[in-house]
């Protein structure tokens, strides 16, 4: 019957649970299912800076995903966000275009989506001063 609640995060590219944007066309994005997918670099790097403290050696190169299509299918979704890097990040997944080219953004299709978020995550992005949401 699908997932009551779907707890997400959300990198760097826009990913969600390691749903990088597609190299390429993507037809329905938003219907890709769970499946076993190559980590972008910038996941990669991400993971390697939040995660690790640097050690590339612990992050695998593949991994599996919770796909795109059972996110979207979850009665709700909350997102926690908690790192001054998402300042910028939330702003555009729920304000931007909805867009494979940033995952996150299809969050603002779905009925039902709380936020929690730190004040690091919050406050507004120093390269976007004038920026009010």
């Amino acid at each position: 019957g699908g997932a009551d609640l779907c707890y997400a995060g959300m990198g760097l590219s826009g990913h969600l649970a390691f749903n990088d944007p597609p190299e390429g066309p993507a037809s329905d994005f938003s219907a890709a299912p769970t499946r076993r997918v190559v980590l972008s670099e910038v996941t990669r790097s991400q993971i390697c800076l939040a995660g690790t403290d640097g050690i590339w050696d612990t992050i695998p190169r593949r991994a599996m995903t919770v796909g795109m299509r059972e996110i979207l299918a979850a009665r709700r979704l909350h997102f926690t966000l908690l790192r001054t890097w998402h300042a910028g990040l939330w702003r555009r997944a729920f304000f931007g275009p909805v867009t494979a080219e940033f995952p996150a953004s299809f969050a603002q299709q779905h009925p039902n989506v709380r936020v929690t978020m730190t004040a690091q995550a919050a406050r507004i992005p120093a390269s976007h001063a004038s920026l009010r949401v």
